[in-house]
């Protein structure tokens, strides 16, 4: 597909880290036309380090592996990956939901939605749209 126009803001990417979900960021880019940017999310090699995330064991004969493997120095022999999952729910809500602004002298700015209105009031904040993975931010913990 190829449009005939390109948004402004870049895409906002969640996937594994692992050598499929680095490449899907450039595919979307190459078939569809509509970004000329995708903006990983979640998870980075960064973030997978931080938080000492469990390697899982990688899709063998994946032909991305072998330069995944040199760029971040694994073995090119033992495919591996990290899956999203593995982070713990209440960060994936920090990460994923969009932050929120109580009304009121000295509020955190996590703590409840700006209105458009400017209010501060939280009914009008939009709620956030469900995705495939809506129930792994609604896991009680």
């Amino acid at each position: 597909m190829n449009s005939n126009r390109t948004l402004a803001a870049p895409r906002r990417n969640v996937g594994d880290f692992d050598c499929s979900g680095e490449d899907i960021e450039r595919d979307w880019v190459e078939r569809t036309g509509c970004w000329s940017s995708v903006t990983r999310v979640l998870l980075t090699y960064e973030q997978m380090r931080a938080y000492g995330l469990p390697a899982t064991e990688g899709k063998r004969g994946d032909p991305g592996w072998p330069a995944f493997a040199r760029r971040y120095g694994f073995d090119i022999e033992r495919p591996v990956q990290w899956e999203v999952e593995a982070l713990e729910p209440d960060e994936l809500r920090h990460r994923l939901l969009p932050p929120r602004v109580h009304a009121g002298p000295g509020r955190g700015t996590r703590q409840g939605w700006l209105s458009r209105s400017g209010t501060g009031a939280v009914a009008d904040a939009p709620p956030p749209v469900p995705g495939p993975n809506w129930s792994l931010l609604n896991k009680v913990s």
